[in-house]
């Protein structure tokens, strides 16, 4: 009796019915395996599966309990009732078929359970190896198994060459539609050099741009700060303050410098809106009153 058991090959698979291809994630498996934190059952002809169609009773055949990863796929150690004994020395079944989840794309991630079956639908190792003409050899199985995977990439090739974004590729490559995949694959790669390329250099030519438009922002700040400076419109004690109002938004403190008055020397301000007439000059009050009485006599 065997005590570890091929559950799922390694790579990708195909089943005898044309379902799959499919593609063992043997990470995800175990991961999947060790967060429920139960045994796998094993039954007879998936009944776990009909039991609620039929009515009928799933007993087990056997619990997995550990799950391992090898280079030809899953194996489980599983723990047989009497009676799956019985059945598989007495050769009355001789295969395993594995229930399990797997992603749009084929990626199997969990196992959910095992049958014990006579018409197995993947490729596995049999449980009575030497009495089973049906089961392939070790190297049989890993034929087998590369030529599905073979015959995968030659679908996904088709499916690739018929897509229309793949000839929207070759239009931008100014290839024929005729291209062969080694000519459209030589040419992704020279474009991608090319980027690559570009990327570094644009990266290098970004720094030098950045560098020359703070010098410009500064020279623009320190001629607009000596500028008012010159004009008598803000204080070296101001000056700082100044340029911060000026980085903020130029347009701003130019017009905040056009409204201020000028700064006199003493920290004295001046503006035409202060500045008053000049007084006239009073006269002698005595001088005032002679002038008077000459002008009466004159007239």
């Amino acid at each position: 009796m065997p005590e570890r058991i091929h559950l799922i090959p390694a790579g990708e698979f195909c089943g005898r019915d044309g379902r799959g291809p499919y593609r063992l994630d043997a990470d995800a498996v175990l991961a999947a395996f060790a967060a429920q934190a139960v045994a796998i059952p094993i039954d007879y002809e998936h009944q776990s599966i009909h039991t609620a169609d039929n009515g009928q009773p799933a007993p087990a055949a056997g619990w997995i309990e550990a799950l391992e990863a090898r280079a030809d796929g899953l194996w489980g150690k599983v723990v047989w009732t009497d009676r799956a004994r019985a059945y598989l020395t007495g050769h009355e079944y001789r295969y395993l078929s594995p229930v399990f989840e797997h992603f749009a794309d084929g990626r199997v991630i969990a196992l959910d359970s095992v049958a014990l079956v006579n018409q197995p639908n993947l490729t596995l190792t049999a449980l009575n190896r030497r009495q089973d003409p049906l089961s392939p050899s070790p190297e049989g199985a890993s034929k087998m198994t590369q030529q599905n995977s073979e015959a995968a990439k030659a679908d996904d090739l088709k499916t690739l060459a018929a897509a229309p974004q793949f000839a929207a590729m070759k239009k931008a490559l100014t290839l024929g539609d005729a291209a062969p995949l080694e000519d459209v694959f030589v040419a992704v790669n020279a474009r991608l050099a090319e980027l690559t390329l570009l990327k570094s250099e644009h990266a290098r030519i970004a720094a030098l741009y950045n560098a020359e438009q703070a010098l410009k922002k500064k020279a623009a700040e320190d001629t607009a700060i000596e500028a008012a400076k010159a004009a008598h419109k803000i204080s070296p004690a101001s000056e700082e303050s100044s340029r911060l109002m000026y980085r903020a938004s130029p347009d701003a403190f130019a017009k905040f410098i056009e409204s201020q008055p000028v700064i006199l020397p003493g920290a004295q301000t001046s503006s035409h809106t202060q500045e008053q007439p000049p007084k006239a000059e009073s006269k002698n009050p005595l001088l005032a009153d002679a002038e008077a009485r000459s002008q009466r006599v004159l007239s």
